[in-house]
């Protein structure tokens, strides 16, 4: 079996990183692996990882680059047997490819549903109608291939939506092999909260900032680490910082920015709660790293996120639009700490369902049942 994919970057965010761990796992299992970079990235991170393990890959300035090339793409996929396409634009190639091999067999994965139903939501004017035609787009590129993979039903019910029927769920996995060893936890005065993702309104950390505000006017002792960019929506940063000025958090708020992989890792061996109030969110990648290092986590349930945070188990859900009830929710579960015994619960779920190893299989028993039937 010979697998090609196409990526949108080699930066390490979310989608590309599943799609990164799934080649490594399954470089010894198969004849071959290639990966198309539709982008230039300035991270060496996953550039590095794919020359140690011997696979190959191309990157290319920008998609405009990679149209251009198509004369040698054409050619490079004809030894391919699969062909596995990942975020949107990468899509939109993929299916002029299938087009120089129609024997190939064109599968994707759709990462979450924020991709054009929560911009159509937000966005107004000539914004909104370009993500409007981009989501009919988008439609049409899934019905096209032979199998999408959504890595949560929440996505798989997205994809329902706009009639692209042919779906398996395949939940992400993370090569905890990768992370550093874990250090149990050590006693703290404060618990610490966290929030990954950038700063924007689909992440809501609007909802964080009242939590922590509720809590500390509760008594007790708490802080809440931001980690993330800021670039994304200016004034909502800036509508952040007023509150956390107009409400005297100062001395428990902290903005971390975007943050190297060790800096982040370093600084989740020291937190307790992981925050997820996403107004939509597929399944975070942040969520199952965050486990690993024995955070519990409030998450909304919105998305994919409650498939994987079991209610009382490691974390616990809860409704953004009901603040007060939630709050109170989440009072008791501070003050009884029973999030320490959450994290170790989450550790262990993280380690025995949402590892590389068990997603790679996934892939690969749907990868020889596309090829079986075309024999």
């Amino acid at each position: 079996m010979r697998i090609c994919y196409i990526l949108q970057s080699l930066n390490r965010i979310a989608p590309n990183t599943v799609i990164i761990n799934l080649a490594l796992n399954l470089v010894d299992k198969v004849e071959e692996i290639y990966v198309i970079s539709l982008y230039k990235s300035k991270e060496d991170n996953f550039k590095q990882l794919l020359n140690a393990n011997n696979i190959r890959f191309k990157e290319y300035d920008s998609q405009l680059d990679a149209f251009k090339d198509l004369s040698f793409l054409s050619i490079l996929i004809q030894r391919f047997d699969i062909l596995h396409l990942n975020q949107y634009k990468s899509n939109e190639i993929g299916n002029i490819l299938h087009k120089y091999k129609t024997d190939l067999k064109v599968v994707s994965t759709c990462h979450s549903e924020e991709d054009c139903e929560a911009e159509a939501l937000s966005f107004v004017g000539n914004a909104k109608t370009a993500s409007i035609v981009r989501q009919r787009e988008q439609q049409n590129f899934y019905k096209k291939h032979h199998r999408v993979f959504a890595v949560s039903r929440a996505v798989k019910e997205y994809l329902a939506r706009i009639d692209c029927l042919n779906v398996d769920v395949i939940y992400s996995g993370i090569d905890y092999a990768r992370f550093p060893s874990f250090k149990n936890k050590l006693g703290s005065k404060s618990i610490e909260f966290c929030q990954v993702g950038h700063l924007m309104p689909l992440k809501n950390q609007i909802y964080s900032l009242e939590l922590i505000k509720f809590l500390k006017q509760k008594g007790l002792n708490v802080n809440l680490h931001f980690f993330g960019k800021d670039e994304y929506a200016e004034d909502y940063v800036r509508f952040l910082h007023s509150f956390i000025s107009d409400n005297d958090l100062a001395n428990n708020v902290v903005f971390h920015g975007e943050v190297s992989w060790k800096t982040l890792f370093e600084a989740l061996q020291k937190m307790h709660l992981l925050l997820m109030p996403s107004i939509t969110e597929g399944l975070p990648l942040a969520l199952l790293e965050a486990f690993y290092f024995e955070v519990a986590a409030i998450v909304s349930k919105n998305g994919g996120m409650n498939e994987v945070v079991l209610e009382g188990v490691n974390g616990i859900t809860v409704d953004v639009n009901n603040t007060h009830s939630e709050f109170e929710r989440i009072l008791a579960l501070c003050t009884s700490k029973r999030y320490l015994e959450q994290g170790k619960q989450a550790r262990e779920i993280a380690l025995e369902k949402y590892t590389s190893h068990v997603m790679a299989q996934s892939y690969q028993a749907q990868y020889l049942r596309l090829l079986s039937d075309s024999n």
